[in-house]
């Protein structure tokens, strides 16, 4: 009977000391741990403001990265081609939607002489070699290169004029082409070329609109 009472004895100090360890655990405070952190970063972190040369952006950031300074003053070489203006060299400055453009050139003129242009005969050619010095301010598109200019001309044969143009631009094999409509008059055109040609007075030169009317198509090419 002694040994059977010691066994039950036991059995009920363990059951009595694994009850204790229950209610300790039961009873012991429960740790909570933080939310893990995402990889970006914390928050603050990735609101952190931006810092550039001392100032301060905060925000999310878009846009495209600035294209070249196209507002900048550049001076640009140039050759001329034109029927209006002539054969020649020179340059022009441009500065954002402005510009300024120069040159000098050779100028063949082609004059229609009539004795009298209401009848049914033709008339002769007489051709005529002379200087010119054009100057044209512009206002242009900053990308596309339209717009418009006037312009002062200086011709030794026709005298003093002024000039209207429609500019624009067209690009070939890699090179830069401007591209002009120019109509100019020059006043003393007339009186000049019948002094400077040898013209009877009677005889109409460029009948309607004469000697002084002077348009065509011209090409610069731009470096």
């Amino acid at each position: 009977m002694r040994g059977g009472w010691g066994v039950r004895g036991g059995f009920t100090a363990a059951l009595a000391l694994a009850a204790v360890r229950a209610s300790s655990a039961l009873a012991a405070p429960t740790t909570v741990l933080p939310p893990a952190a995402p990889l970006g970063g914390t928050p603050a972190e990735e609101q952190a403001p931006l810092e550039l040369d001392g100032v301060s952006f905060q925000g999310e950031t878009r846009g495209q990265l600035p294209g070249p300074d196209r507002g900048r003053l550049r001076l640009q070489p140039l050759v001329l081609l034109s029927a209006a203006d002539g054969v020649g060299m020179g340059g022009q400055l441009r500065a954002g939607v402005f510009g300024v453009r120069g040159s000098v050139a050779y100028h063949p003129l082609l004059f229609l002489v009539d004795a009298d242009p209401v009848d049914e005969k033709f008339g002769a050619y007489q051709v005529a070699n002379s200087i010119q010095l054009n100057i044209d301010a512009m206002l242009l598109g900053i990308e596309s290169d339209r717009g418009g200019s006037i312009g002062y001309r200086f011709n030794d044969l026709l005298g003093h004029g002024v000039t209207l143009a429609y500019q624009t631009r067209f690009d070939v094999w890699g090179q830069r082409f401007g591209l002009s409509f120019p109509v100019t008059y020059y006043p003393a055109a007339t009186e000049r070329v019948h002094a400077r040609l040898g013209i009877d007075r009677d005889h109409a030169i460029n009948f309607p609109f004469g000697p002084g009317l002077q348009y065509g198509v011209g090409v610069a090419w731009v470096f």
